[in-house]
């Protein structure tokens, strides 16, 4: 009877121990994956070089590029903007124009460079737009009127 009394308490002490390393080993899975997420949200944000003055000067930039921001401009002030109309066709049509830019883009050396650093905030932010979010809208704007402060 002693001896049966001894292996069940051996087997609960087992067993409590197991459950025990069950619940680290759960606790620090968890952790492992909230530490997964932390780093991939990280990793989301994208860091885009800032653009940069010609030594205190304004880049010379092809006519199809500055032409290009002028429609996009003028893409968000018509009533297509407004954020009760659809939002989805602005979306193509400022898509549209980002990809006209590039495809039409024919500056060479650090100018080049400088355009790529004003347009990938840009592309990023408008793959970001968001049907009917006047925020999105205001901030491509703020955005784009920056151009002139680099650009000529």
């Amino acid at each position: 009877m002693k001896q049966i009394l001894i292996a069940i308490s051996i087997s609960a002490l087992l067993l409590g121990f197991g459950c025990t390393q069950k619940e680290k080993l759960s606790d620090q899975h968890h952790h492992d994956e909230q530490a997964k997420v932390e780093q991939a949200e990280e990793h989301a944000k994208p860091e885009f070089a800032p653009v940069q003055l010609d030594n205190g000067k304004k880049w010379i930039a092809n006519a199809e590029t500055s032409d290009g921001i002028q429609n996009m401009l003028a893409l968000l002030e018509t009533p297509s903007a407004n954020p009760t109309s659809d939002s989805k066709v602005l979306k193509e049509k400022m898509m549209s124009e980002f990809t006209g830019i590039l495809k039409k883009c024919t500056m060479k050396g650090e100018s080049h460079t400088q355009l790529h650093n004003f347009l990938l905030p840009l592309k990023d932010k408008l793959e970001k737009m968001e049907a009917g979010k006047k925020q999105d809208l205001e901030e491509i704007n703020f955005y784009l009127n920056t151009y002139k402060n680099y650009f000529e």
